[in-house]
Parts: structure tokens; sequence; C-alpha cells
């Protein structure tokens, strides 16, 4: 009211009680009248309801936190990429697992290409997927091999992608969950096996290996010569 007073509109926001008994939320303006020597000679207020606005901000932010506390606190990759209108590719963020997993953080991958992020070949191979994303314009999911820090790591990612309102694509959001822990278990079968059957091949006698899955024997994995 002072600043009204002042010849300054002024507007605030504030909570007040209805007819109804129900707490309101108003946006509360103040306009100074003033006479032609500049004095102010009357404050004209106005008010209006802002109750369904204020809401909507607040399921707005509530809704923002919870997408939020998904991203940060999930422990697999997700990651947002823009397609420009020239076709290329550039990453524009990722979460705090992707961080730790790649030891790079999500300014240092943003505005960068495929390449600049995953290097020349794995960064290839990104963008060739990307580009089919695109064009397909559906979700796509495929495994691929990823070094981070010299390290190996297997992954499987999907890609999303998002069309503006002319239907273009403008932007890929993709998950990755990370396999490196099955796919070396699956390796260290495959060589258990193979020496298995290396074994085997030399010793007389009949040797063979089965499998047996819940509802009884699935087929024979092995048969040694000595089974002929």
């Amino acid at each position: 009211i002072a600043q009204a007073k002042a010849g300054q509109a002024a507007s605030f926001e504030y909570e007040a009680p209805s007819m109804n008994g129900k707490v309101v939320m108003l946006d509360f303006s103040i306009k100074p009248i003033t006479d032609n020597n500049g004095e102010v000679v009357m404050l004209i207020p106005e008010a209006r309801d802002i109750t369904d606005r204020k809401q909507v901000e607040i399921t707005l932010r509530e809704q923002e936190q919870f997408l939020r506390s998904i991203y940060d606190n999930v422990e697999n990759f997700i990651f947002v990429v823009d397609v420009l209108p020239d076709g290329n590719f550039h990453y524009v963020a990722w979460n705090e697992a992707a961080e730790r997993h790649s030891g790079l953080s999500s300014k240092e991958i943003f505005g960068k290409t495929p390449e600049e992020v995953f290097g020349a070949i794995e960064g290839a191979g990104d963008r060739q997927r990307l580009m089919q994303c695109v064009q397909e314009n559906r979700a796509l999911t495929f495994e691929e091999n990823l070094t981070f820090s010299g390290r190996s790591t297997w992954w499987i990612t999907t890609y999303n992608p998002l069309c503006d309102r002319d239907g273009r694509v403008h932007r890929i959001v993709g998950t990755s969950f990370d396999i490196t822990d099955r796919k070396q278990a699956e390796a260290a079968l495959q060589q258990s096996e193979a020496r298995f059957q290396e074994l085997a091949t030399n010793l007389p006698g009949m040797i063979y290996q089965f499998r047996r899955g819940a509802d009884g024997f699935q087929g024979f994995t092995y048969v040694s010569p000595g089974c002929f």
C-alpha cells in the first residue's frame, strides 16, 4: 500500500478465506490514480482468484521433483540427446549413475557428438543406431559394448524418440541397464564348456552332457565320439 500511495502500482499474492470457508489464493493489485499535480488521489484495488493456477503449479513442481528423484537415484543410465535440424546429434545431459560409470559429468558431455563422447569407433556405432531411431520413429532396444576408463562394459540400451509439433524427432531419451556381470558369466560358461568338450573328446568311453530344465530332460549339449 505504501508503494501505491507513492504513485507506483503494487501487486502481491496472498491467501484469504472465502465465503464457503475454504482458503483461496488471490493475486491482489493496487493501481494509484493521480491528479494533475501528480498527487495520489485514489487507490483502485483489484483481486483475482488464482487458486486453480497455483494448484497446477504445485502439482507440476511435485511431478518434476518426483521425476528428478528417479532421474538422479536410479542405478541405470538415463540420458538425453538432441536431434539437430541438420541431422547431427548432440548429447544434452545424463544422470548421476551415468556420471559415476563413465567418469564424465553431465556438463562435460553437453553439446558433444557421439564420437566426442565415446570415441570414433563406439561413437560411430552410437550414431548409426540414433539415426535408425530417428528414421523409424520408434523405440529401439539393443545390446552395446562401451569402454569407460579403460574398462569394457556391456549394456542393454533403449532409445525413445520424442517428436515436436511438426512430427519431427527432435530429441531422444535413452536408458541403459548394465549387463556386464551377465555377459562375463556367459563368457566364463562358454569357456568352461569348451574346455570340457576338448577334454571329453580325447577320453575313451561314452561321455555326454545334457541340459535339464524344470520340465525334465531338454536335450544333449555334447556327445563324445565314443558314443558312436
